[in-house]
């Protein structure tokens, strides 16, 4: 998905935003957010036993 948000950014603007500034949070890259979301679902699902 954070490639997703890099094409999104390409095809809307012409260019990727590297970084948001929220003025009241630290600027933060959507994309490393996204990949960051997805290795904890990830392990969150490895982690959690079948039901079979």
């Amino acid at each position: 998905s954070g490639i997703i948000s890099n094409l999104i950014d390409r095809l809307a603007f012409g260019y990727v935003i590297d970084y948001i500034d929220l003025r009241i949070w630290p600027a933060f890259n959507i994309a490393d957010v996204a990949i960051t979301i997805g290795v904890l679902m990830l392990f969150i699902q490895l982690r959690t036993p079948c039901k079979a």
